[in-house]
């Protein structure tokens, strides 16, 4: 109905009369797939009383495709208030009309301080503060331009980190999960070699700018982004997030949250004081909400399992439990059956059913790719348990050959699994009696080696055959 009223007005149309053509495809909305849908029928609705022609009807088409454009682009300006402020307040300046050009950007910059610091505002509070600044120039106003070149400044340095935070937090998921190295990209090179970071804490900390906790929190995500093992840029971050929750958006938060998952996988083979740390991280993901990137969305299939294996790790069976119960039905369909079986043989497993855990495996799909480590390492560890050393011998040789031949698998988590069928095959055979290891070197072994996933057990497993 809207695009109805756009394309029969005047201002608009300017000549270019789609109307009936807009009322004969209104009625094959929104499928537009019945068979009486033709050129020659809408021809004949359009243009009773003339002969068919396709290039008329054609000619027609591209210009509705274009006032189609031009619709968009109309209802893209309206949907957010501020983008009114921006467009008015550059046409009255262009108009010279300075004085209801600035009571305009000055409207904007406080609706825009309204909104606190959520993703849109330094955008938008850099582009105001900018017009004002080309506003004042136009009509030589030199003393307005000095507080408003200041204003502007701060701005530009909160819109710049903000975008800065973003791209980076961008280059982490790529360098994470797709092992792709960031080494070449000019921001990258730009923040890492030629802008001292800490330098510019100490300032706004001193300064204390508006929102200046806000820029410090987005630059300390940009350094661990850098480096993923800067503990003291992690804890402050961590405070900061504590201190500022409420000052920003619920998409930034989901974001934020997002990188620290990768973040604190980072930072526990640095040290095993964090090995619960991103069960905690959870935990308050679960409480605020921001799990899923909208209120009522579903939770994304590897996030899902991940908070599983970390709730298991724990060892917290009965949270685990309700975890599962209760989220099941929050995963996507196509996924869900599959990682709900999973997360069933994870807690089955680590309640010592066995049979149960590799019978619920056994009826799982490798709907994605990243998933089959998963189960890999679950299903090696239930042969172990259950003495199926045959089996374990030829998965062992199938998962080294999955770690190696695969090119989308970060380094360190290939070299973390890698460890992990290291050591269970050394553990297989010694408990076999196929070959003779020395049970107390090998524990030692994997208590010393950071990168291991699944070391409790490994280091369990060794415990019993130390003792046996």
């Amino acid at each position: 109905l809207e695009f109805g009223k756009f394309i029969a007005s005047p201002f608009f149309a300017k000549g270019r009369n789609v109307v009936p053509l807009y009322r004969y495809l209104r009625k094959y909305y929104p499928e537009f797939d019945s068979p009486k849908m033709t050129y020659e029928d809408a021809f004949a609705k359009i243009f009773p009383d003339k002969k068919f022609g396709l290039q008329v009807l054609k000619n027609l088409l591209s210009v509705m495709q274009k006032m189609s454009e031009e619709y968009l682009f109309e209802i893209n300006i309206r949907r957010d208030k501020l983008d009114y402020y921006v467009h008015l307040g550059d046409e009255l300046q262009n108009r010279r009309q300075f004085i209801a050009a600035e009571k305009n950007l000055n409207e904007g910059l406080k609706e825009a301080d309204n909104r606190g610091a959520e993703m849109s505002y330094f955008y938008y509070s850099y582009t105001l503060e900018k017009l004002k600044d080309q506003m004042f120039l136009k009509r030589s106003d030199d003393r307005s331009r000095t507080k408003t070149t200041h204003n502007l400044s701060s701005a530009f340095l909160s819109y710049f980190i903000t975008e800065t935070k973003d791209v980076f937090e961008s280059i982490h998921i790529m360098e994470y999960n797709s092992n792709l190295s960031p080494a070449r990209n000019p921001l990258y090179i730009f923040m890492k070699n030629f802008v001292n970071l800490d330098d510019y804490i100490i300032y706004l900390r001193n300064s204390q700018p508006e929102f200046s906790e806000i820029d410090e929190m987005h630059i300390h995500l940009i350094k661990l982004c850098i480096n993923g093992e800067d503990e003291a840029s992690y804890l402050r971050l961590r405070e900061l997030l504590r201190n500022n929750f409420n000052k920003i958006s619920r998409l930034e938060a989901f974001y934020t949250y997002g990188s620290l998952e990768r973040i604190v996988t980072l930072l526990e083979l640095k040290s095993p004081k964090y090995k619960n740390e991103l069960f905690e991280v959870y935990k308050e993901m679960l409480k605020y909400n921001i799990y899923r990137n909208t209120e009522n969305g579903f939770i994304s299939a590897a996030r899902f399992t991940s908070i599983v294996v970390q709730a298991v790790a724990a060892g917290d069976h009965n949270w685990t439990n309700n975890f599962i119960k209760e989220y099941k039905n929050k995963i996507l369909p196509e996924f869900r059956e599959s990682r709900h079986k999973h997360a069933l043989a994870l807690l089955e497993f680590e309640q010592g059913n066995f049979e149960k855990a590799l019978k619920l495996i056994s009826r799982i799909k490798y709907e994605a790719f990243a998933f089959r480590y998963y189960l890999k390492s679950l299903q090696l560890k239930i042969y172990y348990e259950l003495n199926m050393y045959d089996e374990a011998i030829s998965l062992i040789d199938t998962f080294r050959h999955f770690l190696r031949t695969t090119k989308s698998l970060p380094q360190f988590r290939k070299d973390r699994y890698a460890a992990f069928i290291k050591f269970t095959s050394s553990l297989l055979r010694a408990k076999d009696k196929k070959q003779n290891y020395s049970m107390v070197n090998l524990k030692s072994e994997i208590e010393n080696d950071q990168m291991l996933v699944e070391k409790k057990w490994l280091l369990e497993k060794a415990g019993e055959l130390v003792i046996n």
